[in-house]
């Protein structure tokens, strides 16, 4: 599936698909919202729930670069490395 085909399906659809293919590859806090990250493919799809509503508020899908900054931020390259020096 392409960027542009999810895309182009109404909003339950691709909610739909999110839950059926996506996997979530990260979460993160903003003030009283908790953003998801799910990858499907080669793009990515971030769900915002309000903490106050149990309930999506939003949602917006996207390819690499800026937008992933966020999430990318979070990840302590130090302890990956110390992880991946147990595997050679």
């Amino acid at each position: 599936m392409t960027l542009k085909y999810f895309q182009k399906l109404c909003v339950s659809k691709q909610y739909r698909r999110v839950l059926e293919k996506g996997v979530c590859v990260a979460e993160r806090r903003r003030g009283n919202t908790q953003l998801l990250l799910f990858q499907i493919d080669w793009f990515y799809i971030e769900i915002t729930f309000q903490d106050d509503e149990d309930a999506i508020v939003g949602a917006r899908s996207f390819a690499l670069g800026p937008d992933l900054t966020p999430y990318l931020d979070d990840i302590n390259l130090s302890e990956l490395a110390y992880e991946c020096s147990f595997h050679l």
